[in-house]
Parts: C-alpha cells; sequence; structure tokens
C-alpha cells in the first residue's frame, strides 16, 4: 500500500493563548506556496497569523483572498526538506492552493476498483481525509451524491453508483481530500449506462422542457450563471427571464432558444 509522502500534522490542542495550525512536510520543488486565507466571523481579519517557513517566521502580507509564501528567500535547493507551518484563527481553515510545490510525487489510491456498478477501495491516508466520488460528465468532474458505506471487516468502502448513470459509458473516480485542500485521486472507472440516449424539448408554450426519461441536469443563462438543477423528466422555465439557455442533460450540453 502506497502511502502519501506528504505528512500532514493537525495540532487542536490549545495551551494558553496558543491558535490552532497546520504544518505541511515536504521537499522543495523550486516553486512558491499560494495559501488561501479566508476572513473570520468579525468580517474584515484574516484566517492566519503567522508563517513559519523551515522554522523561520516569514512576514505576513495578511490583507488578501490569497497570497504568496516566497520560498526564494531561504536559498533553498531543489530536494532540500521543506516544512511550513501556518497558524490561524479558530473556527476557519486556510487551505494550499498548489501543493505539487511540495512533491513532484502524484497522491494516487491504488486500491479501488469497479464490479455490478459498486465502487470498492481502501483507506490509504489519515483519517482527517474525507471521501468523495465523482463523475465526468458535461466536459467536467461533477460530484456523485451517493452515500459511502464502510469499512467492511477486510477495511474497503463502498459506494453504489448504478443510479447515477448516465446513457453510454460512464467514468467514475475516488476522491480523497483533507480539510486544507491535499487531495489523492483514484484511477478511472468505466461502467456502461442506457444504450438509449436522452433527448428533450419544449412544451407548455415554450416555458418547459420535457426529457425522455428522467435525467440529472443543469440550466445556465447565456453568461454562464447557474439557473436551476437537479433530477426529473421536465424543467419548468415560468420563474425565469431571458431567451436564450444552456442545458445539460444526460451526457449531453444543448442551446435553448424560446422563441
Amino acid at each position: 500500500m502506497k502511502y502519501l509522502i506528504l505528512s500532514l500534522l493537525l495540532f487542536s490542542a490549545f495551551v494558553g493563548f496558543s491558535q490552532p495550525g497546520v504544518t505541511i512536510e515536504g521537499t522543495y520543488q523550486g516553486k512558491n506556496i499560494f495559501v488561501q486565507n479566508p476572513v473570520i466571523s468579525d468580517g474584515e481579519s484574516r484566517c492566519i497569523t503567522k508563517v513559519e517557513v523551515n522554522g523561520k517566521e516569514q512576514k505576513l502580507v495578511n490583507s488578501s483572498d490569497i497570497f504568496e509564501i516566497d520560498l526564494t528567500v531561504f536559498g533553498l535547493k531543489k530536494g532540500d526538506p521543506l516544512f511550513v507551518r501556518l497558524t490561524y484563527t479558530e473556527g476557519c481553515t486556510p487551505k494550499v492552493m498548489n501543493m505539487d510545490a511540495f512533491t513532484n510525487e502524484s497522491s494516487r489510491i491504488n486500491s479501488g476498483s469497479i464490479k455490478g456498478g459498486i465502487l470498492k477501495w481502501k483507506k490509504e491516508y489519515p483519517e482527517d481525509y474525507a471521501f468523495r466520488i465523482e463523475q465526468y460528465r458535461w466536459n467536467k468532474w461533477v460530484k456523485v451524491d451517493v452515500e459511502i458505506q464502510g469499512p467492511d471487516a477486510e477495511g474497503y468502502y463502498t459506494a453504489d453508483i448504478n443510479n447515477e448513470k448516465h446513457s453510454g459509458v460512464n467514468t467514475f473516480r475516488i476522491v480523497t481530500e483533507n480539510p486544507i485542500g491535499m487531495k489523492a485521486y483514484s484511477s478511472n472507472f468505466t461502467a456502461q449506462g442506457s444504450p438509449d440516449p436522452v433527448s428533450w424539448k419544449l412544451v407548455q408554450g415554450n416555458r418547459e422542457i420535457e426529457f425522455t426519461t428522467e435525467t440529472r441536469y443543469e440550466l445556465y443563462d447565456e453568461k454562464g450563471n447557474l439557473l436551476l438543477t437537479g433530477e426529473g423528466t421536465n424543467i419548468n422555465l415560468d420563474s425565469l427571464t431571458g431567451t436564450i439557455f444552456f442545458l445539460n442533460f444526460d451526457n449531453y450540453t444543448s442551446k435553448v432558444e424560446l422563441i
């Protein structure tokens, strides 16, 4: 079993006035680090209060949603040990945007398999990593709302994706991610859906989209704003303004023009 090369140490204990923090360990890859730094509950202050690189504190410009940790000032060479500690305010969570700055190795889930529409895999990462299932449709990866079961007596987790399949060939993957955005992916798994593609037409005076069978859908306006999402056999358009929409359904994308 292959484990994540990066080791993540979460410090949640509070001693005196100490704040929570996270330490990320890896090797320098010649890249600077970009960190998402949300505003805390007071609506003004930022999440991160201190940044340390290999035990040395770096000056923190704490005024933007994403800031850069400049590693060039530490005289590091590629392959040198890299330890970055982020101290932050309780109740918020910073997120490292480019974990490839710590390693040139890809993080993988290696135990995954699929049989009869059931995905099966083992946990290969620490306890703070949560699972989700994603499906490739509409030219993007979409989170699938399925229940994850397990672990069983052999340590395997499972997810039934049979009800999530669109027509034709389906592609799924398993994703695990921790609170600061470190991710690992499985290989892609394929499953055959119905051989009959879904189609649609306008009915009710062009105020309703009717599908030939129940399908998952997304409806966008012509500026790319998501208006409606769901699953069903029709979409009522009475509450919408405009005459041009873009429709994702089954595994297809169509332009909808209301005449």
